[in-house]
């Protein structure tokens, strides 16, 4: 085991020891914990990100409540290993899972492997309530869904994407129709969802958070509310189309700026939820997207440079923030980098558990960084790595990329955000150093079991009957307008 292996591995033990009981030995109250992920979602494209055209005051009064994270990051510039990540509390790289789950969804081994513990297992044992509303992208095979894996109860799409107004009920979730596949709840029986998708998502949630006060007043709830949204396709209720600031010019960007709302709005009946049955004070919330904004030129991810799929910033840094009345300041702003691993450790915390893992997590409590205690990040370096792109190491202020083709790059992030300026040429001792960095975590790695660089081939007769219609990042050049 490295150095840096063995710093996480014992920096995460400790911090997830040491908020079970107060200093006095009085067991604290267990806070509720929501995890809130949009998806795809540009790095600009809400109000409290400055965004003039898109407004969001939902999002905008809750971040305003907690603290708003300038380098928040996610662990993949794609929504699978991305959510892979979040939910093992360690790199996806880790147990191969470094590629999106899109062609491949009907291969018996592309899934979140089993072996891995999840955060929702981890949380059920420790006494929550866990449930799950929204995009899993997770695996679909048997065993492998949301319900299977630590959730007591489950609502939503067990795939990458779906349409916000179609499904059908008795589809698969695998074939040409998965972007209407069935809908479930609880299991592989399809729910026929009337209406605007994210509507659904939202008012589901709202209904755990009351049947948790009414039913469950004693018993701390875990939320998962993983939205779909903005990701394509670009879809949403025309007459919320037609109430678009008018500076937003093309159909697409006004029906995405809408997506947004609908999530906003959604998120705004969450909180209201929250306050109505007495649970906002004791509730930790978190919110960041999944990956940054796709290829698409209505989505806006000023001022980082390029998009989902890239690992120059506008792939991986996001909107994130974190509210926690009365531990996390109301109002304040974090500059140093967090990075959605950390959620694992961050929500075991809380809860006062220690995971019983087979493996040693990369998730660290960031808790003392975003309540402004601590001075340092809780990871000085930060790894990335997709086989369709290439590789990345951030060393505090400087970022090494190394794209699949091309050179290695160097940039200075404290005073270049859009990675303009590549500094290798001038500075290769550093270059050397952050190269050595990123090969002793590459080693320790396993090799994708999917996709790109893995040594699983799809056959001819896979596709394109197993396989999504529209798919991610490929069917990311689908028809936004469909």
């Amino acid at each position: 085991m490295s150095l840096l292996r063995k710093a996480f591995t014992s920096v995460a033990a400790l911090s997830l020891a040491s908020s079970s009981v107060r200093a006095d030995d009085t067991p604290t109250k267990r806070p509720n914990i929501i995890v809130i992920v949009s998806d795809d979602q540009g790095y600009a494209d809400a109000s409290f990100q400055g965004s003039k055209d898109i407004l969001t005051p939902n999002l905008d009064a809750l971040a305003k409540s907690g603290v708003r994270c300038t380098r928040g990051y996610v662990t993949a510039p794609v929504c699978s290993p991305s959510r892979a990540g979040l939910m093992t509390g360690r790199y996806q790289e880790r147990f191969g899972h470094h590629n999106n789950i899109v062609a491949e969804a009907a291969l018996p081994i592309a899934h979140l492997p089993s072996n891995e513990t999840l955060l929702p297992q981890v949380l059920a044992k420790a006494g929550y309530y866990t449930a799950m509303v929204g995009k899993w992208h997770l695996g679909l095979q048997d065993g492998c869904r949301p319900y299977e894996r630590g959730f007591d109860e489950f609502f939503g799409i067990i795939t990458g994407g779906h349409d916000y107004f179609v499904n059908h009920p008795e589809e698969r979730a695998v074939g040409d129709q998965s972007y209407k596949a069935r809908i479930e709840r609880n299991g592989p029986v399809g729910e026929a969802v009337p209406g605007y998708l994210t509507d659904a998502f939202g008012a589901d949630a709202v209904r755990i958070i009351r049947e948790s006060h009414t039913k469950r007043p004693d018993q701390p709830l875990f939320l998962y509310l993983a939205f779909n949204a903005p990701h394509t396709p670009t879809q949403a209720p025309k007459d919320l189309v037609d109430t678009m600031p008018a500076t937003l010019e093309s159909k697409d960007r006004r029906t995405y700026a809408a997506q947004i709302t609908s999530m906003d709005a959604s998120v705004g009946k969450v909180r209201a939820a929250l306050k109505e049955n007495g649970m906002e004070k004791d509730t930790f919330i978190v919110f960041f997207s999944d990956n940054g904004g796709a290829n698409h030129p209505y989505y806006d991810n000023t001022p980082l440079r390029d998009h989902k799929g890239s690992l120059y910033e506008g792939g991986i840094r996001v909107p994130f923030f974190a509210v926690y009345p009365g531990h996390i300041p109301a109002g304040s702003v974090c500059e140093l980098p967090v990075t959605s691993l950390d959620v694992f450790a961050t929500a075991c915390a809380l809860a006062g558990t220690k995971p019983e893992t087979s493996h040693p997590l990369d998730s660290v409590d960031m808790l003392p960084v975003l309540e402004g205690n601590a001075r340092q990040p809780t990871h000085a370096t930060l790894f990335w790595e997709f086989p369709g792109f290439g590789a990345a190491v951030a060393d505090r202020d400087l970022k090494l990329v190394v794209p699949k083709k091309g050179s290695p790059q160097l940039f200075d992030l404290a005073v270049d955000i859009g990675e303009k300026s590549d500094l290798a040429a001038q500075n290769p001792e550093k270059v050397a150093r952050l190269s050595t960095l990123l090969s002793e975590w590459h080693a320790q790695n396993a090799r994708p079991l999917w996709g790109p660089g893995s040594q699983t081939q799809l056959h001819a007769g896979q596709t394109p009957k197993t396989a999504p219609a529209c798919g991610d990042l490929a069917g990311e050049e689908e028809d936004p307008s469909k």
